[in-house]
């Protein structure tokens, strides 16, 4: 009788036993299961950008973050960005971080209430204070809050063939007369002394130049280009002058590109273009400022803030972004920016001359030295108006008559050419 008490009881903790043993496998699971899914936040980025190191903070932050989420990032050409990013917005579909360019291309979307204000969270921070100055925020600012985080700065140079300025014993030039003058003696020379591109853009990059070296930093006044005089006799000298480069031979005669160019960028002494140039071109290269028209407008530069990042007002886990946008500010991906994308980056970075561009590292110099920035019309006032300058610079070029381009870019501020 016992043996079979014993038999039973011996049975039941078996059973039992066993029983425990599923409960708990059950239990683990459960448990592994019952973690929530990570939810994704999408990052919408330009392709010209380094997408090594910002992929590399993705996988960081999606790896490390405690938010339960994780970012994709979707890439696209620059043109094909600008509109993709206007068009997911028109219709309500922004993804939750956002590159921009500063200024007007931001300002568009802060004003409809897209973009996220910053301002809370920047404020509750102090890394930002330690690593960013107030005037860095300036192209991300609109009326008392802030949009977007600053990334990059950048500058407009003259590149110059230093064994081309050698050979001839040219010197840097001080003064647009100077300039003049070194076109002229290369033009003699047989050497193309500007080497100017077909894409508009190309174009507007040096009316912008002739412009900021005419009128000084008064383009930077306006709140609008509503507001821009375009017929005003100093706005007319610096058109006549961008033509004036053209029929004295300066640029090559087919800049267009439409029966294909002869003259290639390595043809010519110099060259008009932003830092980002610098990673291009090889050590037979230096850099200068564009001479003023007017001495008075000595020391100011076209640049200015470049790239920032913005979060969209609906994004879902607003904090998560923030943070990811912190972990890419910081010395580890932002030293990268430098060494390795040969960009500008806007934090404050001790850094190794060695281990720079030694043309970028020129064109930092030369940023030291602006006394103030005149910003590209496209970041100033938008994507749409500086579409229609720089196609407007490039109609001025190609020969049309310069008072009817300006004419046509006036009326289209007053809303009679939209």
């Amino acid at each position: 009788m016992k043996k079979k008490r014993y038999s039973a009881i011996f049975c039941m903790i078996l059973i039992a036993l066993f029983c425990n043993g599923c409960r708990k496998a059950d239990i683990g699971a459960r448990d592994e299961g019952d973690d929530p899914a990570k939810e994704t936040l999408t990052l919408m980025c330009i392709g010209t950008m380094s997408q090594e190191i910002l992929d590399d903070a993705v996988e960081e932050f999606n790896r490390t973050n405690g938010y339960q989420v994780e970012i994709e990032c979707e890439y696209y050409g620059d043109e094909e960005y600008k509109k993709e990013l206007a068009r997911r917005m028109a219709v309500n579909e922004e993804p939750d971080i956002f590159f921009s360019w500063q200024s007007g291309f931001l300002k568009v979307y802060a004003d409809r209430g897209k973009a996220l204000n910053l301002e809370p969270y920047l404020s509750q921070d102090p890394f930002w204070t330690e690593i960013l100055g107030q005037d860095d925020f300036e192209g991300v600012s609109f009326q008392g809050k802030v949009y977007g985080i600053p990334l990059t700065k950048c500058i407009t140079v003259v590149y110059y063939n230093r064994e081309i300025f050698e050979k001839y014993q040219i010197e840097i030039p001080k003064t647009y007369q100077e300039f003049l003058d070194i076109c002229s003696r290369l033009h003699q020379e047989g050497i193309l002394p500007l080497y100017l591109g077909s894409t508009p853009w190309s174009s507007g990059m040096l009316f912008l130049e002739l412009l900021r070296g005419t009128c000084g930093n008064e383009l930077m006044q306006y709140e609008s280009f509503e507001e821009i005089p375009w017929t005003a006799k100093r706005y007319q000298e610096a058109a006549k002058r961008l033509q004036e480069l053209y029929q004295a031979g300066y640029i090559p005669e087919d800049f267009l590109g439409t029966e294909g160019t002869s003259q290639s960028v390595g043809d010519a002494a110099m060259q008009v273009g932003g830092n980002w140039f610098a990673s291009w071109k090889n050590g037979t290269y230096g850099a200068f400022l564009f001479p003023p028209v007017k001495e008075e407008n000595a020391g100011i530069a076209t640049g200015g803030g470049d790239r920032s990042f913005a979060i969209a007002a609906k994004c879902s886990h607003p904090e998560a972004a923030f943070q990811f946008l912190k972990l890419y500010s910081s010395e580890k991906y932002q030293s990268r920016v430098l060494y390795e994308e040969s960009n500008i980056p806007s934090r404050k970075l001790e850094i190794e001359k060695s281990k720079i561009n030694p043309l970028l590292l020129e064109c930092m110099e030369l940023m030291g030295q602006a006394e103030g920035f005149c910003r590209y019309m496209d970041v100033r006032y938008g994507m749409e108006f500086g579409d229609l300058f720089n196609e407007g610079a490039q109609a001025i070029l190609s020969g049309r008559d310069y008072r009817e381009i300006l004419e046509k870019m006036e009326q289209y501020t007053l809303g009679d050419g939209r």
